[in-house]
This record gives C-alpha cells, structure tokens and sequence, in this order.
C-alpha cells in the first residue's frame, strides 16, 4: 500500500472523501500518517538495514555514537569485520571482568567485541591497533523512512498495514475532539501493534 492508497483509506473512515471539500487537509493527514509510521517502526522494530561503515568515520576513538554516522539509526544488531569475516561478540557493560579498568586506552589485541552502552553508543576496543580491522558491515534496526510521498510503500508486513489506517484515523478524530469515535481505532490499534511487535521479535 502506497501513502495516496492510504490516505482515501482514512477520508473514507473520516467521512473526508468527498470530491467537492474536505475538512482534514493533505498536510494533516501526511503528517499522522509520519507520526505513526515512526511509532509502528520504532516500536516493532520492522525495519532492519545493512550499511558498510569506513573506518575512517570511526575518528579513532573507542566510543562512537553511530546515530550520529547513519542517520536513520535505530540500535544494533550485528557487527562483521569484513577483511576477517567474523563477527564481533556483543557486550553488555564494559565492567565485563576482562576487561582492564584502562581497556578505553588499550592500544594491543585482536577487535572480537564491541561493547553497548545505550542505544546509540558502542565501544570497539582495540581496533586501531588491528590492522585487519577496516571497513564494518554494521547491521541495526532502523527508524522509519523520512521524508516520505504519495509514491512510498510502507515498510511494514502488508498483513499489518491497517495499524497505519487505525493510527490516523484515531489521531485525526482527537486533533477534532471526538474521543469517543477515536477510541474505537485505538482499541484496535493497540492490541494489533503488540501483537505485531511479537512477531518481528520471533
């Protein structure tokens, strides 16, 4: 489903679809269907991605922010060294026991781990001082495309594309005040993206 073939989805549960007028304008109606297609992607994690990361964007330093190097950066999945094609073991804190308390300024080893902290900040110990370790193959879940048109088809499972249908509807009917009418949608919403969510993480 394309945003045009949307969009006549929610006029029609609007009751916004005739040709003469309408109430709700292109700009509210592009706007929630954004507003939902970040949340459906960011909380599913739906959207998985692979970008080869140069060494050189690294800055050799230990800690990289990598939303701050691939913009649309959700959080990681996977690492690979694509010279040894291995991948990198993840760790979860860096007080792991062994690690020495100086491990940020070690400067000898063989790169087998990265560290997370967060979200957006991974360690990767040693890797200047490896001279196999170049270009990453960084694979993460990604946020949800932006901007968007008319032409786009949406990155979720096609069996599941009715939750951008129900988000819109449900937050246009609030921006009009009719809670009522916009607590149908979320009932179906709600239940619909756990479900969803679920899945994905299968």
């Amino acid at each position: 489903m394309t945003r045009a073939q949307l969009v006549v989805k929610i006029r029609e549960n609007l009751n916004d679809h005739f040709t003469s007028t309408t109430y709700y304008n292109v700009d509210d109606l592009n706007d929630s269907i954004q507003d939902g297609y970040d949340e459906i992607v960011a909380v599913s994690e739906c959207y998985e991605r692979v970008i080869d990361v140069p060494v050189g964007m690294l800055n050799a330093q230990p800690w990289v922010n990598f939303r701050g190097i691939i913009p649309d950066y959700y959080r990681i999945v996977a690492i690979l060294n694509r010279n040894t094609r291995e991948f990198l073991c993840a760790d979860g804190d860096r007080e792991e026991e062994y690690y020495k308390a100086d491990w940020q300024l070690s400067s000898t080893g063989k790169v087998q781990n990265y560290v997370i902290n967060g979200t957006e900040w991974i360690a990767l110990p040693n890797w200047y001082s490896d001279s196999s370790y170049k270009d990453l193959r960084v694979f993460y879940k990604a946020l949800a495309p932006k901007p968007i048109d008319d032409n786009h088809v949406f990155k979720i499972l096609t069996e599941y594309q009715k939750l951008l249908e129900n988000y819109s509807t449900a937050d246009l009917l609030e921006q009009n005040q009719e809670f009522v009418k916009a607590q149908n949608y979320w009932a179906v919403y709600e239940p619909m993206l756990e479900e969803y969510r679920r899945k994905i993480t299968l």
